[in-house]
């Protein structure tokens, strides 16, 4: 085997090598997670004092062009320089594998090679000057194998630089003679008929290296691999981030699972808000009958996927878990900018339109008929866009043109701006927002069960103190005269039982005490 080959299939071997290196550092910039094996072990900072290659693949100069990462998602917006070295070698191991080394007359092809690859080594010495002489906190040993290996394919592509064989040169020299005119040794066996006027060469012998065609198929397969190779990173990419942000969505969902099970977390930071007082019309929308309910104060958007699943689970859940104390007020805040000027944009375009006719059914109908337009607005949500509200009114038993009148009617707006303007004095912006007593909750805390059962054994303590306070004033000076004397002797048995080393009744002085 001649040297030359010897020396091909070096080059393309490197080539490879160097093109395996920087296809893990383009998966690293983009996964942040390196291979697992040797290429793990070296990048790992574990052992090696210094090296770091994920510190590295995640500062300014690993992109192009260079730019920060962001502070936030750590990602950074340019093409990694590793991916450019992957192309860079793919290119230099297919043009050696499928061209291999030039002929002396077809010089040229070898000599651009030769260019492309010295402003190679000329890149890959300015990125050793930033490994070595900037404050880079680690080192990349890969980087460093990587440009080396570069250096190594710029010697052997100057050993491969095509020289003139023997028989060229003497083709050469017998052309200089017949040219010049002097009567050569060429010339002389030219007329002697022992050899050709001049040597066959390169084309006119058939036998330049590379041909055209071959040019030709090199520049294509290159071409074709660096878009696969593209098409490739940036799927893998793709998929790469949607898994990173599948993990951190699953971290931050079990972190929220965890917070929303600890009742006692919940309730300090319910019970950490102080109290607001929302502005109940005496005619807004109700639910909840008889006296000193729990007040239930809820911002919603007819058109909201989300209301739709609370006011479902408000129903069938969470009022008979608090035993159906909530006393529920419905307020509107459609996500609108038509109805809605405190929205930052239009997120559901019919809210406005159903919010109207929500309004409309209360203001003909009453309380329990806008309950009834609600239900049916929120089981018809995915209709909207196409709502017949004529038939609506119809199935309401409202008549349809006074209906659609009063829908659009000033006053029906003015309700809607109203509720609009509530929301905004609470710095109110997503639907559903709650507030359970004056305190803003979420959906997530009304599913804890303690944390339910905690609120409603405060509210009912509240409610027995009420009324026994209202018992109180209702009482005569004489029974309370009575009552007082019976508080006293059950608390003056409870004392004696307990100093005579007997379990008194925990219950003889509760409820009977005086407010």
């Amino acid at each position: 085997m001649r040297f030359s080959s010897i020396v091909v299939a070096c080059m393309v071997v490197l080539a490879l090598a160097a093109g395996v290196i920087d296809m893990k550092l383009t998966r690293l910039h983009i996964d942040e997670t390196p291979a697992e094996g040797i290429f793990a072990d070296l990048c790992s900072p574990e052992g090696n004092s210094g090296f770091d290659c994920k510190v590295v693949v995640k500062t300014k100069w690993s992109v192009l062009p260079p730019s920060e990462p962001d502070p936030v998602t750590h990602r950074q917006e340019g093409l990694p320089v590793a991916l450019v070295g992957w192309w860079y070698f793919t290119a230099i191991g297919l043009w050696y594998l499928i061209v291999g080394r030039c002929d002396y007359t077809r010089r040229g092809w070898h000599f651009l090679l030769l260019l492309f690859i010295a402003f190679g080594c000329a890149v890959s010495l300015f990125y050793l000057y930033i490994l070595y002489f900037t404050p880079i906190p680690a080192k990349c040993p890969w980087c460093i194998i990587s440009h080396g290996i570069n250096f190594l394919v710029l010697i052997g592509t100057l050993l491969l630089i095509p020289r003139k064989s023997a028989a060229t040169h003497a083709a050469d020299v017998a052309t200089a003679s017949a040219e010049g005119g002097a009567p050569g040794a060429a010339q002389l066996q030219e007329a002697h008929g022992t050899v050709p006027a001049v040597a066959p060469r390169g084309d006119e012998a058939g036998r330049a290296h590379p041909a055209g065609r071959l040019v030709a198929a090199a520049v294509v397969a290159i071409f074709a691999m660096v878009w696969c190779e593209f098409k490739m990173v940036t799927s893998e990419a793709a998929s790469m981030r949607a898994t990173h942000a599948k993990r951190q969505a699953d971290a931050c969902m079990l972190t929220l699972g965890e917070f929303y099970r600890d009742d006692e977390t919940l309730w300090n930071r319910y019970e950490s808000q102080t109290p607001v007082n929302i502005a109940i019309r005496p005619d807004d929308p109700a639910r909840g009958t008889g006296n000193m309910l729990l007040p239930m104060v809820v911002f919603s958007d007819f058109q909201c996927p989300a209301c739709k699943d609370f006011a479902h689970k408000l129903e069938r859940n969470i009022d008979p878990d608090f035993d159906n104390l909530l006393h529920i007020y419905w307020k509107n805040l459609p996500l609108n900018t038509d109805c809605n000027s405190n929205a930052a944009r239009t997120i559901h375009p019919q809210a406005c339109e159903a919010a109207y006719a929500a309004e409309a059914a209360r203001e003909l109908g009453g309380n329990d008929t806008f309950w009834k337009a609600h239900d049916e607005l929120f089981a018809k949500q995915a209709s909207l866009p196409n709502f017949d509200y004529r038939e609506f009114a119809k199935s309401l038993g409202l008549d349809p043109d006074r209906f659609v009148e009063v829908m659009h009617s000033d006053a029906v707006k003015q309700r809607i701006r109203e509720d609009v303007a509530e929301g905004k004095k609470l710095d109110v912006h997503a639907t559903p927002t709650i507030y359970l007593w004056g305190r803003k909750v979420d959906r997530n805390m009304l599913a804890n069960p303690a944390f339910v059962k905690r609120i409603r054994e405060r509210f009912e303590q509240v409610r027995n103190q009420q009324l026994a306070k209202q018992k109180w004033e209702r009482m005569t000076p004489k029974e309370r005269a009575a009552m007082i004397r019976e508080a006293e002797a059950k608390a003056k048995q409870k004392a004696d039982a307990g100093s005579n080393g007997v379990a008194g009744d925990s219950e003889a002085a509760e409820g009977t005490a005086a407010p």
